[in-house]
């Protein structure tokens, strides 16, 4: 082990020592964030051996995410920074974000392309392939818009938020009834209640914030009522929503709850996030946000494993490619099996997503090509070692 991860372990070990806070005690605040158990013995061998948990998703973050707004006093106390027990940006880039895959020019040529069919980068809406799940994330977009309900698109880093959210704002700026507001925070990764109601009475009018919150809800929630009476709907759109403390979350809800006609709110609520966003809303013992995730429906934007011939199809035309010149079926169904995780308990879940599909195929590209094979078979996956 590391000393940079035995020393993290030990600040982490001083925190909750520091808090006054059992291990059973830290283990029922982690159940109740996460949904997750974990048990004392769990909680001992990270804390004095630095042994990380391997039966629950996106460990680190929640770590991070509980200290953060559970034992914030005693960071301050002990003038310890979040970022020296654990950088979130980093970690998570190494067990979420995948390694970019650079299509050499030997494949370029070898292939006759002149632009990475591949690259993460959509360059004109034409590029983007709508597959099933998007449909359905956009269509469940369309009815929050409509209906002024509350709704959570989640996925992985690569799963298509970003494109279901920018079709669907093209689809929402053509009608006239309908006004998009997305709060920008001044803190990376936080965005709180009072960001919120300014970006709304941003949106809305040029009048001066109230300094109280309660006098400035108040005045965020005349004129959402005005809005209303014009005929125009409110869409608060929120990127990154993991991120929000539980509490705000909560707020939302109250925020959405305001008007004459409970049955016609005056303001529709999307929240964009991670898996995480999920975790938070969805988690079996979590009962802070259980009336909160029973009103708001949910669309996870999974892997596509499935589709995933259909998605390699679509991207060899964007580049002016035939997809039977690129690669075998064959060998596109065994990347479909092969894009699999399981769990210590034998769950065996899909993880073709998009970033992940587009880094694979520039590596085989790649392999192809430095071993003369004319075309992406079984074999040169064998030899990637996929």
């Amino acid at each position: 082990m590391q000393n940079s991860h035995k020393n993290k372990c030990i600040l982490l070990k001083k925190i909750i020592e520091e808090s006054d806070t059992s291990l059973s005690k830290f283990a029922e605040v982690f159940l109740n964030y996460t949904g997750f158990k974990i048990s004392r013995s769990a909680i001992f061998n990270l804390l004095n051996q630095g042994i990380m948990p391997k039966r629950i998703p996106d460990f680190k973050y929640h770590i991070e995410k509980i200290i953060k707004e559970d034992f914030q006093q005693v960071l301050e106390k002990l003038n310890i920074k979040i970022e020296d027990i654990w950088n979130i940006s980093k970690e998570m880039e190494e067990t979420t974000m995948e390694k970019c895959e650079v299509l050499t020019s030997d494949a370029m040529v070898h292939f006759g392309v002149k632009v990475d069919p591949f690259m993460p980068v959509l360059t004109n809406e034409n590029q983007v392939l709508m597959l099933q799940a998007h449909y359905y994330a956009l269509e469940n977009m369309r009815i929050t818009a409509e209906m002024g309900l509350m709704t959570a698109i989640t996925g992985q880093v690569g799963s298509g938020k970003t494109t279901v959210l920018a079709k669907f704002k093209r689809t929402i700026n053509k009608q006239d009834k309908y006004i998009i507001i997305q709060p920008k925070t001044r803190e990376i990764g936080r965005i709180t209640t009072r960001e919120i109601l300014e970006a709304i009475l941003n949106k809305l009018s040029d009048d001066k914030p109230k300094r109280n919150l309660e006098a400035l809800s108040r005045q965020v929630e005349e004129l959402l009522q005005k809005t209303a009476n014009s005929g125009k709907r409110c869409i608060l759109i929120i990127e990154e929503s993991q991120d929000l403390h539980t509490n705000t979350i909560k707020k939302l809800k109250r925020l959405w709850e305001i008007g004459e006609d409970e049955f016609n709110p005056l303001l529709a609520i999307i929240l964009i996030g991670q898996t995480e966003l999920a975790y938070k809303l969805y988690g079996s013992q979590n009962m802070n946000l259980r009336e909160v995730a029973s009103r708001m429906t949910h669309v996870e934007l999974g892997a596509i494993n499935h589709e995933l011939y259909d998605y390699i199809k679509h991207k060899c035309k964007m580049a002016g490619l035939q997809v039977e010149k690129i690669i075998t079926k064959d060998a596109v169904d065994t990347l479909s099996a092969r894009f699999i995780s399981k769990d210590v308990n034998g769950k065996v879940t899909n993880i073709a997503y998009p970033n992940k599909v587009n880094n694979v195929m520039k590596l085989l590209m790649n392999t192809a090509a430095a071993a003369g094979e004319e075309i992406i078979n079984n074999e040169v996956i064998e030899m990637a070692g996929i």
